[in-house]
């Protein structure tokens, strides 16, 4: 389970980043953080399952999904950790590494499809298929808030030269 991967490497990465080397870690984890809780957040149910809309697990999970959510948008808007668009590269490890963890898992505990990895969710897709189904969508996601936050980066520098020059008028 991605979020659950992340949980514990957020520790490591916000209280090891002053050390070489780990700001490309917490770059990585700050990304999955976002991403894994919103690809949960808007889609509980296959985690979920019968469970009832106002249950502690809903509540629970929620709230873990929240909190790991805020950790790494937190980490980004004030300067903690940042993404940089060539480092993406270092996403594809941090997917793959999550997708041995839940490879184990699902190994370990035969009634766990964690990361979707044993069986597909989707009628369209064959079990076979799902690993890499699945590695594209985390993937593509992970690019999609790069590109934002590529963009927003790119607007408060446009509006800061913009006032500047206002200034020097």
């Amino acid at each position: 389970h991605i979020c659950t991967f992340i949980s514990i490497m957020i520790p490591f990465a916000q209280f090891n980043s002053r050390a070489k080397g780990w700001a490309s870690f917490k770059e990585v984890v700050s990304c999955l953080a976002i991403v894994s809780s919103l690809m949960y957040i808007t889609y509980p149910g296959s985690a979920l399952g019968d469970v009832g809309t106002f249950s502690y697990k809903v509540v629970q999970t929620f709230v873990f999904h929240g909190l790991v959510f805020s950790w790494g948008l937190l980490s980004l808007t004030t300067g903690h950790s940042s993404l940089h668009f060539k480092n993406i590269w270092k996403q594809v490890i941090g997917i793959l590494i999550v997708m041995v963890w839940a490879t184990i898992g699902n190994f370990s505990y035969d009634n766990y499809n964690w990361f979707f990895l044993k069986e597909s969710i989707f009628p369209f897709i064959s079990d076979a298929l799902m690993p890499l189904a699945v590695f594209f969508a985390v993937f593509t996601m992970c690019a999609i808030i790069y590109l934002i936050d590529l963009a927003v980066k790119k607007t408060i520098v446009a509006i800061t030269n913009k006032k500047s020059k206002n200034n020097i008028q």
